[in-house]
């Protein structure tokens, strides 16, 4: 299974993560002639769209690289999937300090993140680029078990609720009318609850290709039909997109409830805690 997971940046890490089903992407540069990361601006690219956010990288990826994969996946650069392929046994001999982070995500199934200082984040980043044959293929094997992985939920707000308590609540017909305006629903019904419980945020997920380009598709189609209607500014497309996913994943799973949906939480780099653990 051809999987690849893009870590995506504004401005080159420190220590780029480019090694197996991992690729560092920037936007806004070149590729690095070296392999260190992927850059948007050898092909098709928005980068200057800077309300598109983290969706710049996606973009790039939907129109020059998806042919290459069965699976892609979009995280940030201070927020990773919590991919834990490990063995207890290798956990116990190698990361005892990564067991109590375990412990706490497996037996809370509604903590949708847990925070890191900067070192716990590279130690981290350092398992991953560690993972051997055998926990790449255990990792590609239980993604490929699914057709969609997102994020747990992060707020509990149903999702209109939470729009017009963080953003313009008059914006939000036009991110509806968006939607059902979509040459998607050309030969369909309009199946999604629009204040849905439990959304998946962040513009995180992990798809099948066919379907990232299905929902590419429909994204790109109603951001065009947003930004004929109100003055963008930086991030702001972005903020919609996460509500296109959810209401677009709601209708793939209305047509077909036995969608094989996973969620996982998060890691959070909060240099917040960074006094804390020096101390």
């Amino acid at each position: 299974m051809r999987l690849q997971i893009f870590n995506c940046h504004h401005a080159v890490p420190d220590r780029p993560l480019t090694i197996g089903p991992f690729t560092t992407l920037v936007s806004g540069l070149h590729s690095d002639p070296a392999g260190r990361y992927l850059g948007d601006l050898d092909g098709a690219n928005i980068a200057h769209r800077l309300e598109h956010s983290e969706m710049r990288q996606q973009y790039h990826v939907w129109k020059d690289h998806l042919w290459k994969y069965d699976y892609v996946g979009f995280e940030h650069y201070r927020r990773l999937f919590c991919l834990d392929p490990l063995p207890g046994s290798e956990i116990a001999s190698r990361y005892k300090d990564w067991r109590p982070i375990r412990q706490r995500l497996l037996s809370d199934q509604t903590a949708c993140r847990h925070d890191l200082c900067s070192s716990m984040f590279d130690r981290y980043l350092d398992m991953r680029r560690g993972f051997d044959p055998g926990a790449i293929s255990r990792l590609t094997q239980w993604i490929g078990a699914h057709d969609v992985i997102v994020l747990r939920a992060i707020l509990p707000d149903p999702i209109d609720t939470q729009w017009a308590t963080t953003h313009m609540a008059e914006y939000w017909p036009i991110l509806v009318g968006a939607v059902i305006s979509s040459s998607y629903f050309k030969d369909r019904s309009v199946e999604i609850d629009f204040a849905m419980n439990q959304p998946a945020y962040c513009n995180m997920y992990i798809l099948r290709a066919e379907i990232f380009d299905d929902y590419m598709r429909f994204w790109h189609e109603a951001v065009g039909f947003i930004a004929s209607h109100i003055t963008v500014y930086p991030r702001l497309v972005g903020h919609f997109a996460e509500r296109l996913f959810n209401f677009y994943l709601m209708q793939k799973r209305m047509e077909d409830p036995l969608l094989k949906v996973g969620r996982l939480p998060y890691l959070f780099l909060n240099t917040e805690l960074d006094a804390h653990a020096a101390a």
